[in-house]
């Protein structure tokens, strides 16, 4: 009776330890819940009413808002520890409203912690910007944000399909898509051939960029080269379309120094 007593208190013992092991494990689960925290990127343009055609700097602010159990944002303070993601600490993709124009640049770190460029947008309208980022301890971050340039914008872009080889830079760049109709949701192969295809080189850690935007600009995705195929003498993308729309996909590749952007038109369509 006496070993079977102690045997009874044993059992109850180890019983409110794991009561109080499962405690702690859920309250630090509910801090960690409490703590989540989003990025926004505030962009200040100078001279504020940007021109067309005309310099204008823009300085990138990238700020943590912690998101409370309620849901409110009481932080905003700048972050300024980054990591290099794709030899860079900031991407940034910026495209018109028209879709004529591109460009992929890295803005410059200040000492106070700002990214800053200088750029030129050729002409009036909406530009959309795709920023890419990694704060120190977190995962990699992408924002989308606007800027609209002072005059009379132009239409929406007619897209159709356009797969057509391009001359770009020095290389020809020829696209195919598996399968031929792409579908929403569904994932695509884009297959690129190069020529020549000697002197491929690294663009910013891999063999290419790529950036995906739907006609009324609500989608920018960037896209990487699909690692597995790296010895593969074609360049492959996987991408998942999110919506039936005409989507622009621009390529970049860096061949012997140079780099070599090229666009192609793809209609994703809902399957019948």
């Amino acid at each position: 009776m006496r070993v079977s007593s102690l045997f009874r208190g044993a059992r109850r013992c180890a019983g409110l330890a794991f009561l109080m092991i499962m405690q702690a494990v859920l309250c630090a689960l509910a801090g960690r819940a409490q703590t989540a925290v989003e990025y926004v990127v505030d962009i200040r343009a100078t001279p504020r009413s940007i021109p067309a055609g005309e310099t204008v700097r823009l300085e990138f602010a990238i700020r943590e808002l912690p998101t409370g159990p309620s849901g409110e944002m009481p932080g905003g303070a700048i972050v300024t520890d980054f990591q290099f993601s794709h030899t860079h600490r900031f991407h940034i993709y910026i495209v018109s409203q028209d879709l004529r124009f591109f460009l992929h640049e890295h803005p410059g770190l200040s000492p106070d912690g700002k990214f800053r460029i200088e750029v030129t947008l050729p002409s009036p309208g909406l530009y959309r910007i795709l920023s890419e980022f990694q704060p120190e301890g977190a995962p990699e971050q992408s924002v989308i944000d606007s800027l609209v340039v002072a005059g009379a914008p132009p239409s929406l872009p007619a897209l159709t399909r356009d797969d057509s080889a391009r001359q770009a830079e020095g290389l020809r760049v020829a696209m195919r898509t598996d399968p031929a109709q792409p579908h929403p949701g569904g994932k695509t192969l884009l297959f690129f051939t190069l020529d020549p295809q000697a002197g491929l080189e690294n663009f910013h850690g891999d063999r290419g960029q790529m950036l995906v935007a739907s006609d009324d600009l609500i989608d920018l995705i960037h896209v990487e080269p699909f690692a597995a195929a790296a010895e593969t003498p074609q360049v492959q993308f996987n991408v998942y379309f999110p919506r039936p729309r005409n989507y622009r996909v621009w390529v970049e590749f860096q061949s012997r120094g140079r780099v070599s952007t090229a666009w192609f038109d793809v209609p994703v369509e809902e399957l019948k």
